[in-house]
């Protein structure tokens, strides 16, 4: 009893001596029986909990007490939420030198995470209204057990910060939401935090879930100054992270990523906090409008960057949240889940519009299904007799849309239905009338495609005749989401790539047979490969989100050499690569290079322009001229054989731009914000320019023929413009998007991502309503279409009489072009 009265004595006098008496504050955290934010006599402390003015950080005692000095800048009173709880009302309380006492209260939170818990990521909503998004984020947690939900910044501006701060907060998204300062939340006042913290409170804090340890962080600049500094948050990290069990995982929270490669150190001038040593297990952020996932080879730590929930991102990523999974071993996984959509089911193959090919009285089912409120739980398949369904048969996931499954059809049957059951109990069925053909397609290769549209000037055009509607020669799913990767075809193969931005154990590059659809090969790609490959009869080129180039061997499937092409930086390399006359063309900024396709060592690299905020479009070559793009910098052209900057361009209508060029009868074609440019190749004249009202934002390419240049729209379907007078000519307008993916769309827009592609009088392209579309060239009428109920980024492929294409859900279509 002495000695414990001694070691209170001490403590006292020690606490004395580091909080001068004068400057003291207390408090208490306690459990609220009632709800009522305040502190009754019969409510009991919770000790162990950390509690901080900003600087200093201090453990509660057993019966729940604090006492914190509340130095100067001291702005709020803020505890770590523990494990198991909730705050009630907030996590924070403003602080004010007159008021002594601050009572923080707590709830038991009603989400079970001893087994392992999840949460959502959003960010760079950037948004002052409301929308379906925010339903679909309500849906989800009503449906889903959520411990919590991080916006990691961007709200943007006084009007977006004023909204959530009212409307998207823990009382109407039922679960706590946290929030990050943006370099667009720092606004104009005494200090660029203010008008955020009088919303959101304190602009870093930290708080529990299980063995983790969460700590959120703000931009350390922005639109405006903030008043605090770089050391300011450091002295609070250090503080923090002092009263963490070592054995707890970190995982930070900010709007921008803090480390490239492997170093996880965090400076402020001489002192240091190396986050490897201190169990750091993932950074999570925003900032770029793109998703992408890196794990750290050598320590273990990921991060990961996602894109907004309410419209596309700046590299085409589609709408969506992120939402984190750990188990009860601290493992960490990610899954996206994409906005907007809503109770989709469509039965890809067979189709009720094609005809198919059964062979042995064997069908192999593809269904594409998908909820953005709640997962897949199950999905079955039956023919149905006498109109009753029979034999039903389950089908497995091969994507996080796409489903497959065998299933025994007698002669007579003509009748298919699809169910599936989602894990909020909900149920979605559709039923198709079976159209069979009498014998097996014969598919015959011809001529190689071998860059996105069919060479490196993508001007590639096939004369012939077409009966429609288009039998299916065979359907592949290859394992992962396809994105803007159209396929190419060289030896009698067809090629495509995959992205993973939630494991990147999935992005692999893979080899098809053209006449069976048999898989040949399949090679590992290390992080995603967002955009177009191409290949030259003996490799096939692909880069990945990383920055490597890879040359694969076309006949096994192993790597001939890797080169890095990009900055050792965000953002992700997302530009799409050429193929030309023995030269790789590949890169982003002052990595873009012409790369030897025999040895991969660079011929030359250019040094005249930065990549900015990188770009979708794909490199372009014609006579002798590259022509590569920096997104919201310039577009730029260099000499194919010296690499010597021939012309760029910087103005506004080129270099707030998407897509690529078409090399067409001597001339570039481009479509750029709102006009079409015809632009000279070695001086970069502008020898003809149309402004037209609609919105180019897509990653695609001009179809330009004799008389018409063909160009998709981010808003508004497919436009044909006389090539001469530049007068519109045809529209077709597509469905709406199921999600959005060109920049800053979110409201309705009918976007075509894909460059579109002439088959003698018709023209084909997907869409993001989810339909493959031929239309004739000359009158823009719908002549045949293929609902594949999901978006559709991969541009079509032809090689003798076989038309390729692939959905986002990863299904790769193989389609005949014969009668």
């Amino acid at each position: 009893m002495i000695i414990r009265r001694i070691g209170r004595l001490l403590l006292s006098v020690m606490l004395f001596i580091v909080f001068p008496l004068s400057a003291q504050i207390k408090g208490k955290v306690f459990v609220d029986s009632n709800a009522n934010g305040v502190l009754d006599a019969n409510e009991s402390g919770v000790g162990r909990v950390a509690v901080q003015d900003g600087t200093n950080v201090v453990l509660t005692d057993d019966q729940g007490n604090f006492t914190l000095p509340a130095g100067d800048g001291c702005r709020y009173i803020t505890m770590t939420v523990p494990s198991g709880y909730r705050a009630v009302n907030n996590h924070y309380l403003p602080y004010s030198p007159a008021q002594k006492e601050y009572n923080l209260a707590l709830k038991k939170s009603p989400v079970d995470t001893h087994r392992g818990f999840s949460f959502i990521q959003i960010a760079d909503t950037e948004s002052s209204e409301s929308g379906q998004w925010v339903d679909d984020l309500k849906n989800y947690v009503t449906a889903n057990p959520t411990a919590f939900i991080v916006h990691t910044g961007d709200i943007c501006y006084k009007p977006g910060i004023e909204f959530h701060g009212s409307q998207v907060r823990t009382e109407q998204m039922g679960t706590p939401v946290y929030y990050c300062v943006g370099n667009h939340d720092l606004v104009k006042g005494k200090y660029g935090e203010e008008f955020w913290q009088e919303n959101f409170g304190p602009a870093w804090y930290s708080f529990d879930v299980e063995d983790c340890h969460f700590m959120v962080t703000p931009m350390l600049g922005g639109d405006y100054a903030p008043s605090y500094k770089r050391a300011d948050l450091f002295r609070w990290m250090k503080n923090d992270l002092s009263v963490v069990d070592p054995g707890k995982k970190i995982v930070l929270f900010n709007h921008d990523l803090w480390f490239q490669g492997d170093n996880f150190t965090f400076k402020a001038g001489n002192d240091s906090i190396d986050f490897a040593a201190k169990n750091l297990m993932a950074f999570i952020y925003g900032h770029w409008h793109v998703h992408f996932f890196r794990p750290d080879t050598k320590t273990g730590i990921a991060t990961y960057c996602s894109s907004t929930p309410d419209k596309g991102g700046i590299d085409h990523s589609p709408s969506c949240f992120r939402v984190f999974h750990i188990d009860a071993l601290n493992r960490m996984r990610s899954e996206t889940r994409y906005s907007y959509i809503k109770d989709q089911l469509t039965i890809v193959y067979p189709n009720d519009q094609q005809p198919v090919y059964i062979d042995g009285g064997v069908l192999t089912v593809r269904a594409n299904i998908y909820k953005t409120e709640s997962a897949v739980r199950s999905a079955r398949a039956a023919v149905v007799r006498n109109g009753s369904p029979v034999l039903w048969s389950d089908l497995t996931p091969d994507t996080d849309w796409a489903w497959s499954g065998l299933l025994q059809v007698a002669d007579t049957d003509n009748e298919l239905i699809v169910e599936a059951t989602f894990e909020n109990g909900t149920n979605l069925t559709k039923q198709i009338t079976i159209k069979r053909l009498g014998r097996k397609p014969i598919v015959k290769v011809g001529e190689e495609w071998t860059n996105l549209a069919g060479n490196a000037a993508h001007n590639m055009q096939i004369d012939r005749s077409l009966s429609f509607p288009l039998a299916v020669n065979w359907v592949r799913n290859v394992g992962s989401n396809i994105f803007m990767v159209s396929p190419v075809i060289s030896d009698g193969k067809v090629y495509t790539a995959t992205i993973d931005d939630d494991r990147a154990d999935l992005c692999v590059a893979l080899a098809y047979d053209l006449v069976t659809g048999e898989q040949r090969w399949k090679a590992p790609m290390g992080n995603s490969v967002k955009n177009t490959i191409a290949c030259d009869g003996a490799r096939l080129f692909a880069a990945n989100a990383e920055g490597v180039l890879f040359a694969i061997d076309n006949e096994t499937g192993k790597w001939d050499w890797a080169q890095k092409v990009t900055e050792p930086m965000l953002p992700a390399l997302v530009q799409g690569i050429a193929v030309d006359r023995g030269v790789v063309y590949a890169g982003q900024g002052k990595w873009l290079s012409a790369v030897s396709i025999l040895t991969g060592k660079p011929i030359w690299t250019n040094d005249q322009w930065n990549m900015g905020e990188g770009t979708t479009s794909t490199i372009t070559v014609g006579d002798g001229v590259v022509l590569a793009s920096a997104h919201w910098r310039g577009l730029y052209a260099h000499d194919a054989a010296t690499g010597k900057l021939l012309w760029s361009k910087t103005d506004d209508e080129i270099r707030f731009r998407d897509g690529s060029a078409s090399f067409y009868d001597g001339r570039f074609y481009l479509a750029s914000s709102g006009t079409i440019f015809v632009i000279d190749p070695r001086s970069g004249n502008i020898l003809q320019q149309k402004s037209t009202g609609y919105r180019f934002h897509s990653a695609a390419v001009p179809l330009v023929t004799p008389k018409l240049i063909v160009v998709a729209t981010s808003d508004n379907g497919v436009v044909a413009f006389d090539r001469q007078s530049m007068k519109e000519v045809w529209h077709f307008q597509t469905g709406p998007a199921l999600f959005y993916t060109s920049p800053y769309t979110k409201k309705g827009e009918r976007s075509v991502e894909v460059t579109p592609i002439r088959v003698g009088s018709s023209v084909f392209f997907g869409a993001n309503d989810g339909y493959f579309y031929a239309v004739d060239l000359h009158t823009g009428i719908c002549q045949w279409k293929y609902n594949m109920g999901v978006p559709i980024f991969s541009s079509a492929a032809i090689s003798g009489n076989s038309l390729l294409v692939s959905d986002f859900a990863g299904n790769l279509y193989s389609f005949s072009l014969g009668k």
